[in-house]
């Protein structure tokens, strides 16, 4: 039985149907995260960690219990140590292909993840999201973070290309920032 998840943190005065991301391609625009959302964010959890999960072995009769029990911890986690991000489902018309949380600063903001369903990675969209950030953080003088996981080159490579410098480094993760100035 899957257990009952705290919602998402209420961000007073955001108005949810205001644009957030508002150039995009391929149709793909952005909406706050809701309750009805947790099947669809535990079926993208679940496609992210497929094949580390083959690759350990486990019997795919277990995948989808391990995957949820690890999406709740790591849902509780979030929402507790980042109260004031926008918690955002990337949609495709009305289907959604994605999530972005951010978690804003007086920095500028931090990108907690970005993540897409198998069938909409490799077509550009996360270089567009974050494209779009980097526009916006521009306009106020702001940097955009994020923290990428050591074994995850294409993704660092990626953040490299966009002007990511890598500023601190843990045992599992780069700390990642770029500020227009070093453009």
């Amino acid at each position: 039985m899957r257990e009952t998840l705290p919602d998402f943190p209420a961000r007073i005065g955001d108005d949810p149907s205001a644009p957030i991301l508002s150039d995009l391609p391929d149709q793909v625009s952005c909406r706050a995260a809701t309750r009805s959302d947790f099947i669809f964010l535990r079926r993208l959890y679940a496609a992210g960690r497929k094949s580390e999960l083959v690759a350990a072995g486990m019997p795919t009769k277990n995948h989808q219990d391990f995957c949820d029990s690890q999406f709740a911890c790591q849902h509780r986690d979030w929402i507790e140590r980042f109260p004031m991000a926008q918690f955002l489902i990337l949609t495709r018309g009305t289907r959604p292909i994605g999530r972005l949380y951010l978690n804003p600063s007086d920095e500028g903001v931090h990108i907690v993840d970005i993540a897409f369903l198998p069938d909409w990675q490799g077509r550009g969209l996360g270089r567009a999201v974050i494209a779009e950030l980097q526009r916006q953080a521009t306009t106020f003088g702001q940097s955009v973070t994020l923290n990428v996981a050591v074994e995850n080159s294409p993704a660092a490579s990626l953040y490299h290309r966009l002007g990511f410098v890598a500023e601190r480094r843990s045992e599992r993760h780069v700390l990642m920032r770029w500020s227009p100035q070093a453009r």
